[in-house]
């Protein structure tokens, strides 16, 4: 691992993966099973975490939320008289 001015050189194992780096993963919010975006444009490749949304309705889900649901839906969940 090599430290560049403006990143980090990795290795691409055998089977084409690269280990994203701790910090990169931590500020994205990228935590293990996290689906990401990959894109190309031109000649450099673009990882961002993908969007997560409300299972309820659909809003954008804060990124500590490990249940899917936005806080507002959270609420309402627990408003149910059941």
């Amino acid at each position: 691992m090599k430290r560049g001015s403006n990143g980090i050189e990795r290795e691409v194992d055998k089977l084409g993966r690269v280990v994203l780096p701790m910090d990169f993963r931590k500020k994205l919010g990228i935590e293990r099973s996290s689906k990401v975006l990959i894109t190309m444009n031109e000649d450099t490749v673009l990882i961002k975490a993908s969007e997560r949304l409300c299972a309820m309705c659909k809003k954008q889900v804060e990124l500590n939320s490990d249940l899917g649901l936005c806080p507002s839906c959270i609420e309402k969940v627990k408003s149910y008289d059941v």
